[in-house]
């Protein structure tokens, strides 16, 4: 009995932990937090995963169109999140982040006075942050 208690604990032990989307995100792994924060499903963790897919844009993409598909799809992330609350800042702050991303990239002047208007909204409301 104590003979299978230990190989238990041992076996339980040196399985890995699951990661969550911010652990991964930390770890510098993006595309696995992108999937990971759309799998959870949460407001925090789309947040996460749209941070992801815009860092992995930005950083690891050389290719445009590459990078807006991945752009597209964190604005996706992030509008799923604000219909659900519209009162999310963390969420408007990163739409705001991966539109003026997506402005520089495109030469889009439209998408830059979007990028503004969120980036002004966030601070009507956290004046100090």
């Amino acid at each position: 009995m104590l003979r299978a208690l230990t190989i238990a604990l041992l076996l339980g032990a040196s399985a890995p932990a699951l990661a969550t989307a911010a652990q991964s995100f930390a770890a510098g792994r993006f595309a696995e937090a992108t999937r990971l924060g759309r799998k959870e499903n949460t407001e925090a963790s789309l947040v996460i995963a749209a941070r992801a897919a815009a860092t992995e844009a930005a950083w690891l993409m050389p290719e445009k169109l590459d990078a807006k598909v991945q752009l597209d799809a964190a604005l996706a992330d992030l509008e799923r999140v604000l219909e659900k609350n519209p009162a999310n800042l963390d969420a408007r702050f990163q739409r705001g982040l991966v539109q003026g991303y997506i402005a520089k990239l495109m030469k889009s002047p439209g998408d830059a006075k979007k990028a503004r208007k969120d980036f002004e909204a966030v601070l009507a409301q956290r004046p100090d942050d």
